[in-house]
């Protein structure tokens, strides 16, 4: 949301010919086009993060080259590598954490190898790839947050805090009549969008002309 707050006209790098391919025709498409790739862009990539971020608060960083995360219980040592959801690996992705895997189970034979998928089904996975899967466990989605919390349940924890945290409360003059202002991911695009029209207009100017001025400014 921060990001989104920052976010200026200067920061988005249009592609004048995307525009004119996917008939964007007015400032107004253009601008909301790219604020919504930029946010769709930018959470995305950055989710596959978060999911590591809880399951250290209940494990830890495995410090192991192409290894997540590092779970300790009853005195054995469980190494996971966890992508995000189903589509998970290219092809030499796997095969460098399947060796990695491996390795990590010469050296220590007790431990369990695990691969995870954040979220997603076992009929999900990629046909492609998953043939290649080689540990002595693959978790997928509810199986893998079941083993991170210990509860079957946990998935469903896990959601609704992903709920909760998609919002909020922002400290506002109105909060001493007992209202605050709660902001969520569509308002702070919206204010964006509000924001970096009034950018445009202000650099380009408006109709088509603005458009025009634009691809000037572009390439």
């Amino acid at each position: 949301m921060s990001k989104l707050d920052a976010l200026t006209l200067d920061d988005l790098n249009i592609n004048p010919y995307l525009i004119a391919t996917m008939n964007l025709s007015t400032p107004e498409q253009i601008v909301d086009f790219y604020v919504d790739q930029y946010f769709y862009r930018s959470i995305v990539t950055a989710f596959g993060s978060v999911f590591q971020m809880i399951s250290q608060i209940f494990g830890e960083a495995a410090k192991v080259h192409d290894i997540d995360l590092l779970f300790k219980r009853k005195g054995r040592n469980h190494f996971v590598q966890l992508k995000s959801g189903p589509e998970g690996f290219t092809g030499p992705a796997l095969r460098r954490t399947v060796e990695r895997l491996e390795q990590v189970k010469k050296e220590d034979p007790k431990c369990e190898t695990i691969i995870a998928f954040a979220y997603g089904t076992h009929r999900r996975l990629s046909p492609v790839w998953q043939r290649e899967l080689k540990a002595d466990e693959i978790l997928v989605g509810r199986e893998f947050w079941e083993f991170v919390f210990q509860d079957k349940d946990g998935y469903k924890v896990l959601f609704e805090l992903a709920k909760k945290a998609g919002m909020v409360r922002e400290n506002t003059l109105e909060e001493a009549f007992g209202e605050r202002k709660i902001r969520t991911f569509e308002s702070v695009c919206e204010d964006a969008n509000k924001r970096i029209l009034e950018q445009w207009v202000q650099k380009y100017g408006t109709g088509e002309t603005s458009i025009r001025n634009m691809l000037e400014d572009n390439v």
